[in-house]
């Protein structure tokens, strides 16, 4: 599948934000620090001017943070799973690859949560703030 890509926020910058950065004919994959660019200006111009694109979350980026497919349940859909050793259980994750969202569900509380979630920085972040490893 091909990848998809979007023009994020200035309000989605924060360390770590993986994005592509368009420089002579290419794209090249930059993980945002501070302290790589002359300042918000700078990013602001390039962001306007169509030099920096994410790509939106897929099945590749979120095994690539090791969690396991499950199964698919429709065309753009599917199950995927995670056994966490902070929670002391599986967390299962159903991701909607057309609507950019993920549900995530916690087998031993039982508890549910719906977010939206557009690239594989805002995954990883997640995961950290939800103590998943």
């Amino acid at each position: 599948m091909e990848a998809k890509y979007y023009t994020p926020e200035i309000e989605e910058f924060h360390v770590g934000f993986e994005y592509e950065y368009f420089i002579m004919d290419e794209w090249y994959p930059v993980a945002y620090h501070p302290s790589d660019m002359a300042g918000v200006d700078k990013l602001f111009a390039r962001l306007h001017s169509d030099k920096i694109r994410v790509k939106y979350l897929d099945r590749e980026d979120i095994e690539s943070l090791n969690w396991e497919l499950d199964c698919v349940i429709e065309k753009e859909a599917f199950y995927i799973h995670k056994t966490s050793s902070l929670n002391n259980g599986d967390i299962r994750l159903v991701f909607r690859d057309n609507e950019h969202s993920v549900q995530i569900e916690c087998e031993k509380t039982g508890e549910n949560c719906y977010l939206k979630v557009k690239n594989k920085s805002e995954l990883r972040k997640l995961m950290k703030q939800l103590n998943i490893e």
